[in-house]
């Protein structure tokens, strides 16, 4: 279960919780990886540079699951341990890069494969490279926590996260909704000096604007859970 920290908004921001060395270790590490060829868990172009499947890429970068202040959030988000880290991913925003990142939640999670008995409640079930990507019942995601690490210092000027705050509270809900959606919950701009860690529920509704500046806006995304999968399921990732 998670703690009532992130229950109420939906989100919390840790403005100061990597010191600058830290912080730029971990950009070291990923810049300095080279491009590999035909590696589907990279993907490289003018608005966009992402990598999925960020810890089994870049191995070195797992130093960071240990790290005090990483763990002194999620003992804050969760009622039991152990988590392990689900997912991970790097964003980079470039400057000027026209990714616009549309409102949603976040449903899915990635598992090694898909069995021929598939559990009760686990649904839109698509191949990826090397995993699937499965929609699970809502109580693995109520119980699932987004650790954004900025890298950068991140604004409004270069794509930072706008929220519908407590927007989880109903679960999930179809973007069909998401007029009303609007309507109740109040948008905020989610700015976060570098350093920062922004935590969020999956089930929160968030989008990104265009980055209007020159300055990158490269982010660190851990996705962290204390529940353990259904037989014959496994996590895709799954970093303890």
């Amino acid at each position: 279960m998670i703690k009532t920290q992130i229950l109420e908004k939906g989100y919390v921001i840790y403005p100061n919780a990597l010191p600058a060395q830290v912080t730029q270790e971990l950009l070291n590490q990923i810049i300095h990886t080279p491009l590999p060829q035909d590696n589907s868990y990279f993907r490289a172009h003018q608005d966009l540079f992402a990598i999925r499947n960020l810890l089994g890429e870049i191995p070195s970068l797992k130093t960071i699951l240990k790290n005090n202040q990483v763990q002194q959030i999620l003992q804050q988000q969760f009622l039991t341990l152990p988590v392990r880290c689900i997912k991970a991913i790097y964003f980079d925003k470039p400057p000027q890069s026209n990714w616009v990142v549309n409102w949603h939640q976040d449903l899915t999670i990635n598992v090694k494969q898909k069995p021929n008995d598939v559990p009760k409640g686990f649904k839109k079930w698509i191949k990826k490279a090397g995993f699937w990507s499965v929609q699970p019942p809502v109580n693995y995601l109520e119980n699932i926590v987004t650790l954004r690490i900025h890298l950068d210092e991140c604004t409004v000027n270069n794509g930072a996260l706008k929220v519908l705050e407590a927007s989880h509270i109903p679960g999930i809900k179809p973007s069909q909704n998401l007029t009303d959606l609007k309507k109740t919950y109040n948008e905020i701009t989610c700015e976060v000096p570098k350093g920062g860690i922004f935590v969020m529920s999956p089930l929160l509704w968030h989008a990104s604007s265009k980055n209007k500046s020159m300055r990158h806006r490269r982010v660190i995304h851990l996705e962290f859970s204390n529940l353990k999968l259904p037989e014959h399921l496994e996590w895709f990732e799954g970093q303890a």
